[in-house]
Formats: structure tokens, C-alpha cells, sequence
């Protein structure tokens, strides 16, 4: 084949990578069940108070057999959620260590247990990497953590939100999804006029879309840098692009 027959060119409609991470009870599960015909896979069991179909989680191979099925059959399902990650990564170390017959997955020694998760992780998202192109959207739903960073071009630390996940596959991750989306509550910190500093809000939740220094996020596509997700309309209208899937299959 010629190079000239290689080349595609102009924009790919295709399912897409999306991972939501925040704290708990911000509205992560719900979100993610409420996308277009949504299978959760779920790892915590922290969508029994949800009306959505999925199955439970209990182990990495229970997590692994239906993304090795959905790549090859979607089933008629359109999204694939996972909730958690963090909790799959947990079950990833119980499974190697299991597999090694280790205590832990520092047992192993000098990182090697979480270079050999992070291998493993990888094949995972090879694995939905095919669930995706037979024509699903994928949702990854994490926890989010508070990690102090030292950028080399700041003289002071800070604090960030950031993936709850190990620094082998957190990277993974970022770079495997087309929208890394921070779900928070929308507070600000005020001051009274007796120089007091108090809490205001929290109660309206807002998804970022891009990076600030605060947090993580990321978009590939073009989404508002800022989305209110307690507005039903604006989330389905911001995220009808999942509904592509008859054009990516027909």
C-alpha cells in the first residue's frame, strides 16, 4: 500500500476516553451512569442507590473478562464506565501479589511490584482501547487526593488535586484520555471585615476542563473550560458528542 492510501485526512469521529475524578460525594457515579446507555463496571460498590445496569467487581480478572467481551461485542451497550480506578489499581496489586505470592506490592522490592502494575494497567487500557473502537464511549471514575508539588520553575511547593492513583499509572491515565475532567464543589474562601477567613458556597457543583494549578484537567475536544453539572440540559448538550456511536458503527 502506498503512502498516499495511508493518509486520512480532516476530523475522526470516534467514541470517546473520558476520566472524572473528584472527592467523594460530588456527584462522580452519577454523572457517569447518566450517559448514553451506560454498563458500569462497578469496583466499590457505589452505585446501588443508582438506577443503572452493571456489574459487580470484585477482583482484577472479574474487571478484565467483560473488557476483553465488550471489545470484540459491545452488547448494545454505548458507554463503559469504570468506578473506580483507584479501586481497580487496588485490585491489581492484590492480584499480583497473589499471582507472585507476595504480602504486599512493596514486597517486591526497589518499585519492580509497581512497574509490574503499571504493565499491567497498560494492557488494560489496550483492552479498552478496543472497546472503544468497537464503537463505545469509555468513563473512568477516580477519587481525587491532595499531593504537594515542586515545579522546577516555582521557588515554593504548593498543594493540587491530582488522580488517586500511583505516580507508575497516574501518567497512564492523563495520557490515555481525551477529557481528564476535575469535579468540584464551587466554594470560595472570603474574608470578614474582623479579618476572619470563612467558607462560602459549596453547594453547586462545576466540572473544569482545563489545567490550572490548582488541579488537573485536560480536553482534547472542545469543551468549556468550565461545566455546571447540576444543569441537566447543559450536561447533555455539552456532552452529546457520546451519542456518535451510530455514525462511528453504521
Amino acid at each position: 500500500m502506498s503512502l498516499r492510501n495511508k493518509i486520512v485526512e480532516g476530523v475522526v469521529k470516534q467514541p470517546t476516553k473520558i476520566t472524572i475524578y473528584g472527592d467523594p460525594g460530588v456527584g462522580k457515579s452519577t454523572f457517569a451512569a447518566g450517559r448514553p446507555n451506560a454498563l458500569i463496571l462497578d469496583t466499590e460498590d457505589s452505585t446501588k442507590r443508582l438506577d443503572c445496569t452493571r456489574i459487580p467487581v470484585h477482583s482484577w480478572a472479574d474487571l478484565c473478562s467483560p473488557i476483553m467481551e465488550l471489545g470484540r461485542d459491545n452488547n448494545g451497550f454505548d458507554t463503559l464506565v469504570i468506578d473506580s480506578i483507584d479501586q481497580a489499581e487496588r485490585q491489581l496489586f492484590e492480584h499480583l501479589c497473589v499471582k507472585e505470592g507476595k504480602d504486599s506490592i512493596e514486597s517486591f522490592g526497589f518499585g519492580k511490584g509497581y512497574v509490574k502494575a503499571a504493565e499491567s494497567f497498560g494492557k488494560l487500557l489496550a483492552g479498552l482501547d478496543a472497546v472503544v473502537r468497537n464503537g463505545m464511549n469509555v468513563i473512568l471514575v477516580c477519587h481525587s487526593c491532595i499531593k504537594k508539588v515542586s515545579p522546577p520553575d516555582q521557588t515554593d511547593a504548593f498543594d493540587r488535586y491530582e488522580l488517586r492513583l500511583t505516580k507508575h499509572i497516574s501518567p497512564l491515565v492523563l495520557e490515555w484520555s481525551d477529557v481528564l475532567g476535575f469535579l468540584t464543589f464551587d466554594q470560595q474562601i472570603i474574608t470578614a471585615a474582623n479579618g476572619q477567613k470563612k467558607a462560602k458556597g459549596g453547594k453547586r457543583r462545576l466540572m473544569h476542563t482545563q489545567r490550572a494549578a490548582a488541579f488537573d484537567a485536560k480536553s482534547r475536544l472542545d469543551l468549556p473550560a468550565v461545566i455546571s453539572v447540576d444543569d441537566s440540559e447543559t450536561v447533555d448538550e455539552t456532552f452529546s458528542f457520546l451519542n456518535m456511536q451510530e455514525e462511528v458503527t453504521a
